[in-house]
């Protein structure tokens, strides 16, 4: 199956943190799937660093084009059924 290549991009307020160098995946829900992931790992650093959880955070996933394919609210990680892998 052919890999495509998603940015995963961290909204944090009114300031945009690029992914320069995108990850490939299946398709947007594998990416969606890894942005799950990422946001679970980054409010638990925050835990464990003391400092702020970022819930109102987002990953903003774009394809190669910069379009916006879809934008995962930190809280909507939590919420999320798919399994943690430890």
């Amino acid at each position: 199956m052919h890999m495509s290549t998603f940015f995963l991009h961290i909204r944090d307020g009114d300031e945009l943190i690029c992914d320069p160098d995108g990850s490939s995946f299946h398709n947007v829900e594998a990416a969606r799937r890894e942005a799950i992931e990422c946001a679970r790992e980054l409010m638990a650093e925050g835990i464990l660093d003391g400092g702020r959880i970022g819930i109102e955070r987002s990953i903003v996933i774009c394809d190669v084009n910069g379009t916006t394919l879809l934008v995962l609210p930190f809280r909507q990680a939590i919420a999320s059924n798919l399994p943690r892998q430890c």
